[in-house]
């Protein structure tokens, strides 16, 4: 009889991310980012950008069904607020590790969990937030600003934090090497609070980062805390 022939197992394909979008060559106008990750629902997760005259200039969705992960930058031609959209079409928002941030010209402008319902608004620039019904808007704590370049010495520090509904619970702080407090925060508004900041530290070796949490409870939700280490995160030596 003719040799048969082994059972061959189809090629398995590697799991594919959406297209990423490259800048278009220098932008001479404003140039915007979207980082988007999505849980496993991704194909029902959609986006657009409207400019100040309610025109849809970017957009994006139509994901594959799982996981995605979206990282665009595109040149914008007008000046003037512009108007960025996510939606959800089951309208439950985001689950998970999911999140999207926005950027105006290198700068922040949110960083957001997907716990937004069936879809917000957030203007760009200026961070502000407009919930669908399904949701409540979260707080835009005060971002500041870098306190002068380390250009003459010193060593650059910068947290981004992004807080639960309970933002009013949490606090933090930086120690120096002698224990001294040199950069602190807290106070926030009550809700969802995105704190980026940069400061200039004068002094070198190991620093100390510290968060608390007022209730005792810690962050819930979409938060998450890297290179914790009981409450307290040490910095690498900075000689």
């Amino acid at each position: 009889p003719a040799p048969v022939p082994n059972p061959t197992s189809a090629p398995v394909p590697n799991p594919t991310s959406p297209p990423v979008s490259s800048p278009t060559g220098s932008c001479t106008g404003h140039e915007f980012r979207l980082k988007l990750q999505t849980d496993e629902y991704g194909d029902e997760v959609s986006w657009e950008l409207e400019d100040p005259n309610g025109n849809v200039v970017i957009q994006g969705g139509n994901y594959p069904y799982g996981e995605n992960l979206i990282d665009t930058t595109e040149c914008l031609s007008s000046d003037g607020v512009h108007t960025f959209k996510i939606m959800d079409s089951y309208g439950d928002g985001m689950i998970g590790d999911a999140y999207y941030k926005l950027w105006y010209d290198g700068n922040v402008v949110i960083y957001h969990d997907g716990q937004y319902g069936d879809g917000e608004t957030v203007t760009v620039p200026g961070g502000e937030v407009n919930a669908a019904p399904a949701g409540s808007p979260p707080n835009q704590a005060p971002v500041a600003a870098p306190t002068g370049s380390c250009d003459n010495g010193g060593h650059e520090f910068r947290l981004e934090l992004q807080t639960d509904e309970y933002g009013d619970e949490v606090s933090w702080e930086v120690e120096d090497p002698n224990g001294n407090v040199v950069i602190q925060g807290g106070n926030y508004p009550s809700g969802e609070n995105f704190i980026d900041t940069t400061e200039c530290l004068s002094s070198d070796g190991v620093h100390t980062f510290k968060i608390m949490d007022s209730y005792g409870d810690g962050m819930i939700g979409g938060t998450r805390c890297f290179g914790s280490r009981t409450g307290h995160c040490v910095f690498n030596d900075l000689t």
